[in-house]
């Protein structure tokens, strides 16, 4: 049973950026031109019911087109290429095999994403989709929740309409969460973090029997099982990254990670993770130390923090199945090592500590650093912030000047003399000249 409302269409153009209401009213000129139906579908409509009478901005355009007879191309990268033509600098990006294409148009034109209406099957839990043409009933049926499967349409004598056949109207008024059919989870486990998501961007709660699927569906095991029989599960890696990216980059994100905890969401990384008070702590000074240095994104730092309670081996077969970037596996890999070259300093000297340091990149120092505490977490912290900014007040243009011959001995005089600054022993120029002449005399 279809549920249906209007939306002035002149409320949608409010809510667009210029260049994207330019760009929709071509898209449906072309559209009906072929005979054809188009929709707006996903989170802009979700987020134009939840406006009201309220300002929105929606940034960007989901447009699915529905063909009657189905097109040997596909209607979307059809439709997509009529419109190439409206922006000469335009680049299209189609994909036959989803039936999907991509236009960006010019350097400072919107990027617009454009769908057939369209079924999915999945070979196996967390697999790439098989693709084939369908209704916009069966398209919306394929997506995550109730609420982002409604669409507006934009053609025709029903323009304005709401497409709502699964009840996300009802649900939006109630604050639910719902998925549409019950194998969802299975079907694309990055629904699962998704939801997540939304319930702390848009303060809603799980419908009850949602909540028992993915309950189910968590202690099943079934994630587990298929990475262990299948090399590539793209929503338990690459897409569950980006999820993972969307949801520790928002200003959220605490709230997110606190709800994946209390559902043991966590464990879709792998089976031995679970937050403790030592992870909250972690992230804590995450946020209140890593401000002060130059490290990578925010929302990486995050996640490598969450991973590294695995032991050695869990962490890195957990970053790997991620495909997370190679410099976050290598820090993950060496943090225990950190802590055993710093155990083995046989003093606390400054520049002892720095040579034994200087070889490691920032990020994995802090990383390390989160896991200690006492005097390792200050030296290092000191390291960090002090220690690793100090500049000897010669370079080895001086040491020419004062007569030293060029040659190999620089980098050691030079290292000696950057060990006494950081020591107090050098603290001006003259300081160091007197240095050099006691420990390297010039020949005379």
């Amino acid at each position: 049973m279809k549920n249906t409302t209007k939306i002035v269409l002149e409320h949608l153009d409010e809510a667009l950026p210029q260049d994207l209401r330019i760009f929709w009213r071509r898209a449906a000129q072309s559209a009906e031109a072929r005979g054809w139906n188009l929709y707006l579908v996903g989170g802009a409509v979700r987020d134009l019911l939840l406006a009201r009478d309220r300002a929105v901005i929606i940034p960007d355009l989901d447009l699915v087109v529905s063909a009657e007879p189905v097109t040997p191309a596909g209607a979307a990268i059809e439709l997509a290429q009529d419109l190439q033509a409206f922006y000469p600098t335009s680049r299209l990006a189609d994909r036959p095999l989803f039936q999907t294409a991509t236009l960006h148009c010019g350097p400072d034109g919107p990027v617009i994403d454009l769908a057939t209406a369209r079924i999915e099957t999945y070979a196996y839990p967390g697999s790439h989709p098989t693709v084939t043409a369908g209704s916009i009933y069966q398209d919306l049926q394929r997506r995550d929740f109730t609420i982002n499967a409604m669409a507006l349409r934009l053609t025709g004598a029903e323009a304005g309409e709401i497409v709502d056949f699964f009840g996300g109207m009802v649900d939006l008024e109630a604050r639910l969460l719902r998925v549409l059919h019950d194998r969802s989870f299975q079907d694309d486990p990055t629904r699962l973090w998704r939801g997540v998501r939304f319930l702390t961007r848009l303060d809603l709660g799980w419908a009850p029997e949602t909540e028992q699927q993915w309950r189910e569906t968590l202690a099943s095991g079934v994630f587990g099982a298929t990475l262990d029989r299948f090399e590539k599960v793209p929503s338990l890696q690459t897409r569950l990254l980006a999820e993972l990216k969307y949801m520790l980059t928002h200003d959220r994100w605490r709230s997110g990670v606190d709800q994946l905890q209390a559902i043991n969401g966590w464990r879709c990384l792998h089976p031995n993770l679970e937050m403790n008070e030592d992870t909250y702590d972690r992230l804590r000074r995450l946020e209140l130390q890593g401000e002060q240095l130059e490290l990578p994104p925010d929302w990486l730092m995050r996640l490598e923090t969450i991973l590294a309670e695995l032991n050695l081996l869990d962490r890195q077969i957990a970053a790997e199945q991620l495909q997370m970037p190679m410099e976050s596996i290598q820090r993950l890999s060496q943090l225990e090592v950190v802590e055993r070259v710093l155990g083995a300093v046989a003093d606390r000297q400054p520049s002892t500590v720095s040579i034994a340091l200087a070889t490691y990149s920032s990020a994995l120092l802090f990383q390390a650093m989160l896991r200690m505490r006492g005097e390792h977490s200050a030296l290092i912290w000191q390291y960090l912030t002090d220690w690793s900014n100090v500049t000897a007040p010669l370079d080895g243009k001086d040491l020419q000047e004062l007569g030293y011959p060029p040659g190999a001995a620089y980098k050691m005089i030079l290292q000696d003399l950057l060990g006494a600054t950081r020591d107090g022993v050098v603290i001006d120029r003259q300081s160091a000249l007197d240095f050099l002449g006691h420990h390297y005399p010039l020949e005379t």
